[in-house]
C-alpha cells in the first residue's frame, strides 16, 4: 500500500479520521486515498486500538488541485 510506517491511535482518533474521510468525499473535497489500519502491538500502551497508514487528497472542492493529508512516519 505505502511506505508510511503506521501511527498508533485511539479508537476515537480513528473514528475522527474517517468521519473526515467521509465528508470530504461527500462534499467533493476528496477524489482518491486509501487508509489502512490494523491491530496494534503491545508495546503501543493500554489506550491504542490501531496502527494507521495513509494518504487522502484534501482541497479540492474550490477546483483547485488542493493537496494531501498524509497519516503515518515517513521512513
Amino acid at each position: 500500500m505505502s511506505n508510511l510506517i503506521p501511527v498508533p491511535m485511539t479508537k476515537g482518533e480513528l473514528l475522527t479520521v474517517l468521519a473526515d474521510v467521509a465528508h470530504r468525499i461527500h462534499h467533493g473535497d476528496s477524489w482518491e486515498g486509501n487508509l489502512q489500519w490494523e491491530m496494534p502491538d503491545e508495546s503501543d500502551g493500554p489506550d491504542v486500538k490501531f496502527r494507521v497508514r495513509g494518504a487522502y487528497r484534501i482541497g479540492n472542492a474550490d477546483g483547485s488541485q488542493g493537496g494531501m493529508r498524509l497519516i503515518g512516519t515517513v521512513p
